[in-house]
């Protein structure tokens, strides 16, 4: 091409492209103009809504806050919602002063009931006290003086004198009765006299018509003795002054000494009791003839666990007798014993023995070395221990392998302290004469009771078997005889070791 052509070419696009630079750019102005138009309007019309800026208070630099509820209506950027932990919390509180509200007035409307349950209850115990008053006290209690009038004036035609004419005379009203709870708790006539009331005192002493117990039983006779009985300050023997006044035939029934004392059978009794003469019981009698039995079975089973663990019937009488006597002394009363009364103590002797095994059969596990198991070796252990016990009398030696300290045995001392000694009103305690030194008696029925209860551990297992008389009474007399022989070698030392088994029994 030639270079015309080309130069005509370069300028005929140059002046296209500034044609077309030419319409462009007032289109570009005219959008300018439109977008510096509308900025200009919008930035009027926030100045517009804008609020007012806050000025800062002349006396300080805090800043004014808007209220919450201007500020989400005006500009919902200036014053953000809270959060919804914070919300919950506001919630929560406002439930919580809410339910402490409510709590308020329940214990208060509590109160209140509680208030009128008492004020009920008084208006109700003072309605039921009148109630019971005769007819015409129920209006005014505390004054029985006519109400006056207001403004009317008191007027008498009798003349008032400094002397009383006539005697003042007590209003006479019928007594109170009370009902329901309160007559359950009435007072009653006597004040009520426990069955255990006599049971500590101590035993009279000798001169006071009392039979010493360690006497011989010639001298334990009561028939002997009623005549001292009679003439004792604290005590007078029932039949023998009834015997009296039948003689003289002059005695009245208020200068009788037995005005004081019960005048037939059924004034011991207490009242509703059957007695069964067969099957008597010491709760039948009164509380004072109750309390005295309890005494004199103290003291007859004392007498059995001291003098004679097997006495026949004669011994027996005699002991129920004595028994009754002491118990009278002790306690200053005067009592006839009857037949029911005297079979009741007579068979008190077999409580003493049935006490003794029951004591003494954890010992023989706990000293002697008696297993309960059930496994076979321990039950061949447990009977070839029967054996060696009982071979020789072992089982009270202090010794068990060389056989010596006869009758000083642990198991013999603990004996004494479970059955006579266990407590301060123990019988070996009440009746210490009785029991320091220990009688040989005693330690015969200790050691009678041991092996028969070794005799039920025969199979290697304790079975249970019950003490008859018939059945120990042989092997009782054996043991005694031997416990006499020991003492026949040396009184003076077996004495002292009997007042040793005292001192560690007690």
């Amino acid at each position: 091409m030639p270079a015309d052509l080309d130069s005509e070419a370069d300028f005929t696009d140059e002046s296209n492209e500034e044609s077309e630079d030419s319409e462009i750019a007032p289109q570009t102005t005219s959008l300018k103009r439109k977008k510096s138009t509308t900025e200009q309007f919008e930035d009027e019309e926030d100045n517009e809504l804008s609020p007012p800026p806050c000025q800062k208070p002349k006396g300080g630099s805090k800043k004014i806050l808007l209220d919450a509820s201007d500020s989400e209506d005006n500009d919902p950027k200036v014053a953000e919602p809270a959060s919804k932990p914070k919300r919950k919390a506001k919630v929560l509180a406002k439930q919580a002063e809410i339910d402490e509200a409510n709590m308020r007035d329940k214990m208060k409307k509590l109160d209140k009931l509680q208030k009128e349950v008492t004020r009920y209850k008084s208006n109700r115990k003072k309605s039921n006290g009148k109630e019971n008053l005769p007819p015409g006290q129920h209006s005014n209690v505390e004054s029985e003086e006519e109400t006056v009038p207001p403004g009317q004036k008191i007027s008498s035609s009798i003349q008032i004198s400094s002397t009383a004419t006539t005697p003042l005379t007590s209003h006479a009203r019928a007594p109170l009765k009370r009902v329901g709870a309160a007559a359950a708790h009435m007072p009653s006539s006597l004040p009520k006299i426990s069955s255990n009331a006599f049971r500590s005192l101590p035993a009279p002493p000798p001169g006071a018509g009392n039979t010493d117990e360690m006497s011989t039983p010639s001298d334990m006779q009561v028939s002997s003795d009623l005549s001292s009985a009679v003439s004792s300050p604290c005590v007078t023997h029932i039949q023998t002054t009834l015997a009296q006044c039948e003689a003289s035939g002059t005695a009245t029934a208020e200068s009788s000494p037995l005005a004081a004392l019960p005048a037939t059978v059924a004034d011991m009794l207490r009242q509703g009791a059957q007695a069964t003469p067969r099957k008597p019981k010491a709760a039948d009698y009164t509380d004072v003839v109750h309390a005295l039995i309890i005494r004199a079975a103290a003291k007859y089973k004392s007498l059995v666990a001291t003098k004679g663990a097997f006495p026949d019937t004669a011994t027996r009488n005699k002991w129920a007798r004595l028994s009754w006597k002491n118990a009278g002394l002790a306690a200053d009363e005067s009592y006839p014993l009857l037949d029911s009364i005297n079979l009741l103590l007579r068979n008190r002797g077999s409580q003493i023995r049935g006490h003794v095994i029951t004591n003494i059969r954890p010992l023989l596990i706990s000293h002697l070395g008696f297993n309960r198991s059930s496994a076979e070796s321990i039950i061949a252990a447990n009977i070839a221990l029967v054996k060696a016990l009982k071979t020789n009398t072992a089982f009270h030696y202090k010794d068990l392998l060389t056989l010596t300290g006869f009758c000083q045995g642990k198991v013999i001392s603990e004996a004494l302290n479970a059955v006579w000694f266990d407590e301060k009103k123990a019988h070996g305690i009440v009746f210490k004469s009785l029991f320091n030194p220990i009688p040989l008696e005693t330690l015969a029925l200790i050691m009678t009771v041991i092996d028969f209860a070794l005799d039920e551990w025969s199979t290697g297992s304790r079975i249970k078997a019950v003490l008859w008389e018939k059945e120990v009474v042989d092997r009782h007399w054996i043991f005694r005889k031997d416990l006499e022989e020991w003492n026949k070698l040396n009184e003076k030392v077996v004495l002292g070791l009997r007042k040793k088994l005292y001192l560690r029994a007690s």
